[in-house]
């Protein structure tokens, strides 16, 4: 996958279960690297928390070649806003404010339901995210934030609060997930 940007910072997410396998690669490598769920209200569930780790964009096909359903995330926030940033995202509210996990990164939630999404409130949710990109089978696919930005407020988690037509959205995604 080639990623043509200014951007400097490479991040690939792993999710479970194949992210508690995937450890090591970090590790054998010295590569920067966090547990979702780490340091958040679910850090109760790490055995089922996605993996991140950055890489150089030297190493980016060596590490897809490792991990081919691993979704990249580009930004060129340093590491503390962008850790921040996707930890304060762990959970994001509905309408009647109940906190749910939505694995925006999956696929079928990236095509169908964060491409969706209001330009505005999908440039709130990526923050300092510049570009997602991830393979869905031989076909590329990406999803350019146009407004990247770090927010330089603490967040408590969960803000992200979804309206009533972001949520019907996000039912008819998981619905295709299935």
């Amino acid at each position: 996958m080639s990623i043509t940007s200014n951007a400097n910072h490479y991040w690939l997410l792993i999710d479970t279960p194949e992210s508690q396998t995937a450890v090591d690669y970090p590790d054998d490598h010295s590569f920067e690297h966090f547990w979702w769920y780490k340091d958040t209200p679910l850090e109760g569930s790490l055995s089922a928390s996605p993996l991140w780790f950055q890489v150089s964009e030297a190493q980016l096909d060596e590490a897809l070649e490792q991990f081919p359903k691993a979704i990249v995330f580009q930004t060129q926030a340093d590491n503390v806003a962008f850790i921040e940033h996707i930890k304060s995202v762990t959970l994001m509210l509905s309408p009647t404010h109940k906190p749910y996990v939505v694995r925006f990164y999956a696929p079928t939630y990236l095509e169908h339901w964060l491409s969706e999404l209001p330009q505005e409130h999908q440039a709130l949710l990526l923050g300092p995210i510049s570009l997602i990109q991830w393979r869905d089978g031989d076909i590329e696919h990406e999803l350019t934030n146009n407004s990247p930005s770090v927010s330089h407020q603490e967040r408590k988690t969960p803000w992200f609060q979804l309206s009533e037509a972001e949520w019907d959205l996000l039912k008819v995604a998981y619905k295709k997930q299935s």
